[in-house]
């Protein structure tokens, strides 16, 4: 999440993290919950082609985590740094706020080597890119929507009016676009082509949430005042739900079910967990936060036992059901900073406002934890061939742990 958008206090001092007793539930022998893959035509077989890497908003990838949980690269990429987006043949770009003369957009290789640069003299640049399956790229800054090659050149470019700011852009089976624009509401549906098809209704001041597609790609997620699901076929909402005040985009699992915070009975109420059906209806809650803690855009992660994990100033893995597995306590005054991430060995990735990365399997063990002095981590990371990718704000540092 970009904690430059919302108000945050530093804190510093040496923290610990504290397992505690909880029964840890393991999956049965035929699990109902299992995740698998979902099929995306339109876009690109990489590593980690777009924001939280599909466009359910997964953050979970069949690729391996690090292993040593070291600093292995640190690279000047800008002032405020997207998500990371990667490619195959360990290549991978990055989306920038305009630092002095460094570009908005890179491309990288592992091992520092960049390959080329783009500069489009853009501020508020958070949304990251989307790699297609033709081969193209399509980049969003807040005036512009441009699709590229991968030698830079501009198939078309949409322009944006007024300017908006979103954390990541999403693409449907069929390869059109989608953007939402947070300061007169709406989300465009642009084609592949670059030419507006229509816009679907939010209201004026919308979140800068992402919205989420179900498995099937018929259904289209919003997160603002309520959750609404959008019919695609009809272009007419198909449900809005009961709770208010969504505070993160949401996270849908291979089976259709949908996973977000909410406040609970208003939008002062405290903080709840929830995850609800593909029709609307609530399959459980949990209400393990107090009130008005500060969780906006740090999103859940389901690994592949379809396993639920959600963080505050305590890590929580929920069965996909809602039994509680275990609870993993931070340091004290430690908070989690940004969206969760799930590598192929379903082990957690927590960043925290301690600057600290902690790596911890699905059986509560913290494998490692690496400490970025002052990291402050923007937005959520990304996973690829045994690297975590790091945004940070605002040294303008994308760190690569292995």
């Amino acid at each position: 999440m970009s904690y430059s958008l919302i108000f945050f206090t530093s804190v510093f001092g040496q923290l610990s993290c504290t397992p505690e007793s909880n029964p840890i539930i393991p999956p049965g022998p035929s699990n109902p919950f299992a995740q698998t893959a979902v099929e995306w035509p339109s876009l690109r077989k990489s590593p980690w082609p777009m924001y939280r890497h599909d466009p359910q908003l997964s953050g979970r990838t069949t690729h391996s985590g690090p292993a040593a949980g070291i600093i292995a690269e640190s690279l000047t990429v800008g002032y405020e740094i997207a998500s990371v987006v990667i490619d195959s043949d360990s290549e991978f770009f990055v989306s920038a706020s305009r630092l002095s003369t460094i570009n908005n957009l890179t491309k990288w290789k592992y091992d520092t080597a960049l390959i080329w640069g783009k500069h489009y003299n853009a501020w508020d640049t958070y949304n990251a890119p989307v790699l297609t399956s033709s081969g193209d790229m399509v980049y969003c800054t807040p005036q512009k929507l441009i699709r590229l090659t991968n030698d830079t050149s501009e198939t078309w470019v949409h322009t944006l009016y007024p300017t908006f700011t979103s954390l990541g852009t999403t693409i449907d089976k069929e390869g059109n676009i989608y953007l939402k624009r947070n300061i007169t509401g709406g989300i465009l549906v642009i084609s592949p082509d670059g030419s507006l098809l229509y816009t679907i209704p939010t209201p004026p001041g919308s979140t800068i949430l992402p919205p989420a597609f179900s498995p099937d790609g018929k259904r289209l997620y919003i997160s603002d005042s309520r959750l609404t699901a959008i019919d695609l076929s009809t272009k007419q909402v198909a449900w809005t739900g009961d709770s208010v005040g969504i505070l993160t985009s949401p996270v849908v699992d291979c089976q259709g079910n949908i996973y977000f915070f909410a406040k609970e009975g208003s939008v002062n109420g405290g903080t709840v967990f929830k995850s609800v059906a593909p029709d609307g209806t609530t399959r459980w809650s949990s209400t393990a936060f107090t009130a008005h803690k500060s969780i906006y855009a740090i999103e859940p992660v389901i690994d592949w036992n379809g396993n639920v994990y959600f963080c505050y100033d305590t890590l929580y893995s929920f069965t996909n059901d809602g039994q509680l597995r275990w609870k993993l306590g931070l340091g004290v005054e430690e908070k989690n900073y940004c969206s969760l991430t799930c590598d192929g060995a379903n082990t957690v990735y927590v960043l925290t406002t301690r600057d600290n990365i902690y790596s911890v399997g699905s059986t509560v063990a913290i494998r490692w934890k690496v400490n970025i002095t002052h990291g402050l981590f923007s937005n959520a990371p990304s996973i690829a061939d045994g690297r975590l990718f790091v945004p940070s704000f605002p040294r303008g540092q994308l760190y690569i742990i292995k």
